[in-house]
């Protein structure tokens, strides 16, 4: 099995409904491939996060982030709107892409990381969602903190 090392790992726990989710963050700069074998390709990596989840890899992770996870999502962070276009047309054209979040650095600094600005597998036409559910999305922006 290849393995691949994300740029982030974090997970955010609910207490209330007693729910944790994983996440794994890919901070895209426009570097890489888009497709291709290469492990360093866009596709190869969706399809290795595809086999971590099938072999419950990141089942690992909830000793070390006190959580039990049913499973994980990848945030995928474009670092242009037009690069972001490109990320979710690829992402659209893979099957069971649902766990692949993707959005811009732009909205991110605009609107902050718990707000509508993701697209769950790369298909736009579904609408902005949070990573945190439709009820507990916020606007935080970077401003917001300094």
């Amino acid at each position: 099995a290849r393995s691949i090392i994300p740029d982030g790992i974090f997970s955010i726990a609910h207490s209330d409904q007693q729910k944790s989710l994983l996440f794994f963050l890919e901070v895209d700069m426009g570097t890489e491939s888009l497709a291709g074998v290469s492990l360093q390709s866009i596709q190869a990596k969706v399809e290795a996060y595809k086999a971590i989840f099938r072999a419950g890899q990141y089942k690992k992770f909830e000793s070390v982030l006190s959580g039990t996870f049913l499973g994980f999502r990848v945030l995928f962070l474009a670092n242009t709107p037009n690069r972001f276009d490109q990320l979710c047309r690829l992402v659209a054209s893979i099957n069971n892409t649902d766990f692949v979040w993707l959005t811009d650095q732009d909205s991110m600094f605009r609107e902050g990381i718990f707000d509508k600005i993701w697209v769950k597998g790369g298909r736009r036409e579904n609408g902005p969602f949070s990573i945190l559910g439709p009820t507990l999305a916020f606007k935080s922006t970077l401003e917001d903190h300094s």
